[in-house]
């Protein structure tokens, strides 16, 4: 979903568990809080053995998906216990981002289909799927919010095509389902994207205004991990009009190294720094 950088090049949500409040939580795909919770019970879903996992079986990264992936299966099986629609269905999403990055996008877009079909998705909920679906759109090979690059800088190979007309149209919809919600944390996530979308293409100061829009909302909803991943992008588009100097790109870094050891996570503070150190040195990350 948006996620934060990772080593294995799959992106998964920031944090696991329910929203208490609408803008709260720390989390690239933002939640905007419980909802239905008179709701009938949900299907439980089982955890898959990675035996029974189809793939290619070698390498550190799949075993890594697969593992989440196994996670995930506990993970929305126990959400379906709550009283909470809105948390099952966030986990389903969860799970299908995951199925999508193992190269298996016909089970993602099934499940996200029997959300919307079961009558299970609530407004918030669909805001997620529209921003999911752009993420996949966009940028089918991972790194929504890492400009398409793992955390150490390098670019995530191209397996699959994007489409980017596509990807900007749901990320439309997605900022109008925050919009609606009133969740500033949602409208940043969508705007950090759209600033990356087709129509900012050589547009530099659309670019600027909507990532400034986007630092300014998550930090009105309290997301730190959010408001800095909006500061990276701001410094990262001044270091591609070469207007930062090398000192405020390293001042930046070791600011945001403290952030990720004292309250944030080191491995998103990592991938954020990598990615900065990349802008840096080539000018232009993309």
């Amino acid at each position: 979903m948006g996620g934060r950088p990772g080593d294995s090049g799959v992106d998964i949500p920031t944090q696991a568990s329910a929203a208490s409040s609408r803008d709260s939580q720390p989390s690239p795909v933002p939640r905007t809080g419980p909802g239905g919770r008179n709701a009938p019970p949900t299907a439980r879903v089982n955890a898959t053995p990675r035996r029974d996992l189809p793939g290619p079986g070698a390498g550190q990264a799949w075993v890594q998906a697969v593992d989440a992936l196994v996670i995930a299966d506990l993970f929305v099986a126990r959400l379906a216990d709550l009283p909470v629609r809105q948390a099952h269905a966030y986990g389903v999403v969860l799970r299908a981002d995951l199925l999508f990055h193992m190269g298996r996008a016909a089970q993602a877009n099934q499940a996200l289909d029997s959300l919307e079909v079961a009558g299970q998705a609530d407004e918030t909920t669909r805001a997620h799927i529209a921003l999911v679906r752009g993420d996949w759109a966009g940028y089918p090979n991972g790194g929504a919010q890492t400009l398409g690059r793992r955390w150490d800088g390098s670019l995530l190979p191209t397996q699959r095509r994007a489409d980017p007309d596509l990807a900007e149209q749901l990320w439309r919809q997605a900022l109008n389902g925050y919009g609606d919600l009133g969740s500033n944390a949602g409208r940043a996530a969508g705007l950090i994207r759209l600033a990356e979308a087709s129509t900012a293409t050589g547009r530099p100061m659309l670019r600027r205004a909507r990532i400034d829009e986007a630092s300014r909302r998550a930090k009105a909803a309290g997301d730190e991990a959010l408001a800095w991943t909006a500061r990276v992008h701001s410094l990262i588009e001044r270091v591609r009009a070469g207007e930062a100097p090398a000192g405020e790109v390293h001042a930046m870094t070791a600011a945001l190294r403290e952030w990720s050891r004292l309250e944030g996570s080191e491995s998103y503070g990592q991938g954020l720094c990598r990615l900065l150190t990349t802008a840096a040195s080539e000018g232009n990350p993309r």
